[in-house]
Parts: C-alpha cells; sequence; structure tokens
C-alpha cells in the first residue's frame, strides 16, 4: 500500500487527536468508573509492566490484565488493545474494559507501539516528527497513491486548525496522569522519532502478543485485536498483515485517513482470511469524522463480502466511545472463534 499527499487536513487531524488526548477533551465523564479522572486511568485489577526492546535497548511499557476465571490448564481468550495518540497504554486498561474482561474470562494486553505516536506500522500521521512514515518535505511519504485527495471528511470538526499543534507538542504529557515520559518513547519534545518507527511500533505490538502466548495458556483460535483512533487505524492495518492470527478485529473511531484510498487493497488481505469485523463510531465524533467509517469503510466491507457489523453510537465523542464501545466489541468477540 502506498500513500502520498498528506494534506493540510489530515495534519490538522493529528494535531487535533493529539490536543485532545493531552488536555483530555472529549474523553472525561464524570463519574464514569474508577482508575483516574473520567475512568480512564488504569484499573488496579491492572498491570503495568515494561520489557526490554531489543532492537534499541529501551524498556517499553505495555499493560496486561487476567481475569480470575482464567485456568492455567484451559486455553483463554486474549485480546491485544492499541491506544490512540498521544496516549498510554494504560488508557485501554480503563475499568470498563476490565469489567468485562474479568466477566468474560479474556486475558488483555495493550502494547506501547514504540511510542505514544507511533501508528502500529499503518501509515504516521505526523505531528512534526519525521519518523518514517512521517511526510517528507516535499509532501511525498508513505502510504497512499499518487496525488490522491484528502479522503472526504478527513478534517477534524470544524474549527480544528493547525495551530494546536505546536501547543499540544510543548506541552506534551507531562501532567497527564499516567503519560510516558517525554522523548523517544513519550508523547512530545525528547528526540525525533526514529526512521522506521512504523516499523518498531508494529514490532512491538507483535512482541507483547508473543510474550501473552508464551507466559498464558492462550486459545489460538481466539485471539482478538482492537483500537482507538490511531489504535483504530493499527488495528485496520495489522488485522490485514497478520489475518491469519485473528479471530476477530474491532477498530473503534478509526483514524484510517491515510489508508482510505487504498483501503480495497487492505481489507481484501482480512476478507482472503476470513476474519470478521467490527466498527465501532461514535456519531458525534469531532475528531475522526463518523463519514469515514459510515460512508467509506463500512460500504467497502460490503462490497467485499466480509463478514462485518457496524455501530454507530448517537451522541457520542472521540474519547467517550473508547469506554462506551467496549461492550458491543466483547459481545462481538464472544461471537466469534476461528
Amino acid at each position: 500500500m502506498t500513500l502520498r499527499n498528506r494534506s493540510p487536513a489530515v495534519g490538522a487531524a493529528a494535531a487535533f487527536i493529539a490536543l485532545c488526548l493531552v488536555s483530555g477533551i472529549g474523553l472525561a465523564q464524570p463519574g464514569q468508573g474508577r482508575g483516574g479522572p473520567g475512568g480512564f486511568g488504569i484499573d488496579p485489577r491492572a498491570e503495568s509492566r515494561t520489557y526490554m526492546f531489543e532492537d534499541t535497548g529501551e524498556e517499553l511499557p505495555y499493560c496486561v490484565f487476567v481475569s480470575s476465571k482464567v485456568d492455567p490448564d484451559e486455553p483463554a481468550p486474549l485480546i491485544i488493545s492499541l491506544h490512540g495518540m498521544g496516549a498510554p497504554p494504560d488508557i485501554m486498561c480503563n475499568a470498563t474494559t476490565i469489567d468485562l474482561a474479568e466477566e468474560g474470562g479474556y486475558i488483555l494486553a495493550a502494547p506501547m507501539g514504540y511510542n505514544t505516536t507511533g501508528w502500529y506500522g499503518s501509515p504516521v500521521i505526523s505531528m512534526g516528527g519525521r519518523g518514517r512514515g512521517a511526510p517528507p518535505a516535499n509532501g511525498a511519504g508513505r502510504g497512499a497513491a499518487p496525488g490522491a485527495a484528502p479522503a472526504p471528511g478527513a478534517a477534524p470538526a470544524s474549527g480544528a486548525a493547525p495551530a494546536p499543534a505546536p501547543a499540544a507538542a510543548a506541552g506534551g504529557r507531562a501532567g497527564a496522569p499516567g503519560a510516558a515520559p517525554a522523548g523517544g518513547r513519550g508523547f512530545g519534545g525528547g528526540a525525533p522519532p526514529p526512521e522506521n518507527l512504523d516499523e518498531l511500533s508494529e514490532k512491538d505490538v507483535m512482541n507483547v502478543l508473543a510474550m501473552m502466548r508464551e507466559e498464558f495458556n492462550v486459545d489460538e483460535d481466539r485471539i482478538y485485536l482492537t483500537g482507538h483512533s490511531m489504535g483504530g487505524a493499527g488495528t485496520y492495518y495489522l488485522g490485514a498483515e497478520h489475518a491469519d492470527i485473528w479471530a476477530a478485529i474491532a477498530p473503534v473511531a478509526p483514524a484510517a485517513m491515510r489508508m482510505t484510498e487504498n483501503r480495497a487493497e487492505l481489507l481484501e488481505k482480512i476478507a482472503e482470511a476470513d476474519v470478521p469485523v467490527m466498527v465501532v463510531h461514535g456519531a458525534d465524533d469531532e475528531v475522526v469524522n463518523v463519514s469515514i467509517s459510515r460512508d467509506q469503510w463500512v460500504p467497502t466491507l460490503e462490497e467485499l463480502g466480509i463478514e462485518h457489523e457496524y455501530v454507530e453510537q448517537p451522541g457520542i465523542t472521540h474519547g467517550p466511545v473508547i469506554t462506551s464501545s467496549q461492550a458491543d466489541i466483547f459481545r462481538f468477540f464472544g461471537e466469534h472463534s476461528k
């Protein structure tokens, strides 16, 4: 898949996604769950871990939860969950998700994806860094067909302009609970991203998956992939690149703007592997326009004959869909195995 021509709209979307996650805009819902403001911090039942990422010699964080219903002598289902841009992996181990994983007898793991803006192998939408996949100065970059126009609905809501990017980058995540440190693995500040950021991000996810398979008795017929925003784009990408692994995938509010022109090519791999797909999107998403899912990706799923379910949630914006999507996703995963 080749994407080119990063538009100002896509750059604005990247800035706004990051700003929302850095500032908490759209995330907090008073009284929602445990584990931090708005219920989005790591639940105390989950474990925050690190491991040595040999490619760069860094300790990378991830979080893990194992239901009390998991029997070491019986294969258990596993969910890999990918965070959004600017957030740490702990956000995916929130109370709502952990409640459902406990009830369903799941193992849940949320990798970093190398850093908070890694994109998991999907085309990187950069905040001004120049990792591989971030468009070079002449506008040509990894992943879109030459001359491809920006996807309809790729821009965030009216008023979200490139201007917030410097503020988001300057602010970093220093004040956010559970934030990764600034620098190579953090959000904003520090060294520029590595040239092979996309490869490192994908490899980190697959490393965490491999560690889960080694540590636990994982049911190979019930391994699932989900992710929010940047993680939703990563869910599409890794869902296709490693389609033989997944029993089902569920992108949530997927920020897949830079893959939209080539979505049929990517989804063909999912169709060939017969992987069911659930797409969840908030109808009032102010960051990733719901039309990207409703009018582009979902119709292509239909055209390719991929088993799928589309859930559009009225009144839900970009942040709250992280938790409001979970009941549908766990139901969908529970209905599918290889």
